[in-house]
């Protein structure tokens, strides 16, 4: 195990000695379980016992955005140019994509996000599966490419 490190000794009243280890000994030993973390260098003659405090972590993945407008809450608030395409796949089977972009954008620029409701009608009932182009909500697909992704 390389530890780049140095082992320092601060005197602290009442004959008190607290090792600062930061050091690249090769005969430190370091072992580590959830509680505690023990370090031993014996040709320092030395050893040290550490119970670790339990901590709360909590990580957030992603960017965070621009902070919306004052009032804006549900999706249909959300200032989006909006595509939409009716499709008649065959007499029970129909295809309804909607499309969503920043606004201004180009019907072929890839800053959409595409979205597909297949509905197969079965008899008196139908059967219906929503999907987004390639299985991702991100604003990555061509609105004119719309039939060519999986959905």
């Amino acid at each position: 195990m390389d530890i780049n490190a140095s082992i320092e000794v601060v005197e602290i009243p009442a004959s008190i000695e607290v090792l600062h280890l930061s050091a690249s000994l090769d005969v430190v030993e370091v072992l580590a379980s959830i509680d505690t973390v023990e370090i031993s260098a014996p040709s320092q003659n030395l050893e040290i016992s550490a119970t670790i405090a339990p901590i709360e972590i909590n990580v957030m993945l992603g960017t965070v955005g621009p902070k919306g407008a004052d009032g804006v809450g549900g999706e249909e608030d959300v200032p989006y140019d909006r595509e939409t395409d009716h499709v008649e796949v065959s007499a029970t089977e129909n295809h309804f994509y909607k499309g969503e972009a920043d606004p201004g954008a180009l019907t072929s620029d890839p800053v959409w996000r595409i979205f597909r409701r297949k509905v197969l009608e079965v008899g008196d009932e139908a059967d219906v599966s929503d999907k987004y182009a390639d299985g991702s909500a991100l604003f990555t697909k061509v609105w004119d490419d719309r039939a060519s992704y999986t959905y």
